[in-house]
């Protein structure tokens, strides 16, 4: 498995819960509420400038689905 530095994982993992969340049809706000976190946070995740706790993570897959069923980073 290749390495990846911790900023690239950041900006795949946004990308994937805003993918999802749209999928979804759920506004940041509404996530945020879900997950307990403010919309700037969610905006900031999903653009890769914030990282997220495992606890925030297990909340966004519980509301998302599987962030990091694919190891593959270009999935």
């Amino acid at each position: 498995m290749k390495k990846l530095k911790i900023e690239k994982v950041r900006e795949i993992l946004g990308k994937r819960i805003r993918k999802k969340r749209r999928e979804l049809d759920i506004t940041q706000n509404e996530l945020g509420k879900r997950i307990g976190c403010v919309t700037s946070f969610i905006c900031e995740m999903e653009k890769g400038r914030r990282s997220m706790s495992t606890e925030n993570l297990y909340k966004l897959e519980c509301v998302l689905g599987p962030l990091w069923g694919n190891y593959d980073p270009e999935a």
